[in-house]
């Protein structure tokens, strides 16, 4: 299966359904595009404990109310589209390293990428995509609302790339972390939802939750979970990539991290207390991505809360403000007497 050892992958008390990944994965163009979650189910009804369970444990992805299948559900199948990815992967895992080593920090356009392996944008932004689920080798990607943008969508490798030698290497790392961080899964649909319902509600607000752009409300909801499994370490790096992708998002990428919070501030984006603050958290973010630092809950609950200030004085507040002015009556110009 794409020459990965799977069995530590997840519980061994579930056996993985390889034919019913291998389905999805047909079904969704190969992973190029989603299938409606509940046509699927129903088309599978006999099936849908086997696809609780692999929404569940992260095989299969939910996007905007669409399937796809993840990483680590293509990890699982082995068919002539998966190999080529895996195979497309590693060179494209190399390339970046290669440009990491010469550049560190700097983000790489997936068309140049695209143009050095002989593939189309699209396929190269697919790609590019499902490896970006490999977190601790990336700092950022551009989001799924580039595929219409060639010249800015982008992936800015970390430097983990440098520790670990291959993709699959990395990749393994995850599912032996995956592994270790199994819990029992819900025994039905209506578990399942009860269970999502409760990470869902991490959200401070339905009216924040809209606002934010599709990537980072994914991310931050994948963050929401991994603080629901007391996953510390995961929701500290997961934060600072929220926050970079709101850089990439409105200004660009434009070198480090300080340069991208200047850059913010100078914008008028944020306050100089604010980019203070940014700073701080995203230092935490790097510490638990490259330094092996856990933060305790306490401190959790700080990151989550500055990365929601965030979204809220760049997505939520300004459209809401907009909305506002519209029905504020003008005010009446004074009478001369």
């Amino acid at each position: 299966m794409a020459n990965f050892d799977s069995r530590e992958t997840l519980s061994m008390q579930n056996e993985i359904p390889r034919s019913l990944l291998q389905d999805l994965f047909g079904a969704t163009d190969f992973g190029r595009k989603g299938v409606k979650r509940l046509r699927y189910r129903t088309d599978h009804i006999h099936d849908a404990s086997q696809i609780d369970w692999c929404e569940r444990t992260g095989l299969i992805r939910l996007e905007s109310d669409h399937y796809l299948l993840s990483l680590f559900g293509l990890v699982e199948i082995d068919t002539e589209e998966s190999r080529a990815f895996f195979a497309t992967a590693e060179l494209a895992y190399a390339s970046m390293g290669q440009r990491y080593r010469e550049n560190p920090g700097n983000a790489v356009l997936v068309m140049e990428l695209a143009s050095e392996l002989g593939l189309s944008f699209e396929d190269m932004f697919y790609y590019i995509e499902l490896m970006f689920e490999c977190y601790p080798c990336f700092g950022g990607f551009s989001g799924r609302h580039a595929i219409d943008k060639p010249s800015v969508a982008m992936i800015v490798p970390s430097e983990p790339i440098l520790q670990y030698p291959t993709f699959k290497t990395c990749v393994e790392h995850l599912q032996k972390m995956r592994a270790n961080m199994h819990v029992d899964v819900p025994s039905s649909y209506f578990a399942l939802q009860a269970a999502t319902a409760a990470v869902a509600s991490s959200w401070p607000t339905e009216r924040l939750k809209s606002a934010v752009p599709q990537d980072q409300a994914r991310l931050l909801e994948e963050v929401y979970t991994a603080i629901e499994h007391k996953l510390f370490t995961l929701a500290s790096v997961g934060i600072r990539t929220v926050i970079d992708m709101v850089f990439l998002d409105r200004i660009g990428d434009i070198g480090s991290f300080q340069d991208k919070v200047a850059d913010l501030q100078k914008k008028g984006l944020i306050s100089k207390i604010q980019a203070d603050v940014l700073l701080k958290v995203i230092d935490a973010g790097n510490a638990s991505a490259h330094r092996g630092y856990t933060p305790d809950p306490k401190d959790v609950d700080i990151l989550v809360e500055v990365v929601e200030h965030l979204l809220t004085a760049i997505y939520q507040h300004p459209t809401e403000v907009a909305e506002l002015a519209k029905k504020t009556p003008a005010r009446r110009p004074k009478v001369r007497l």
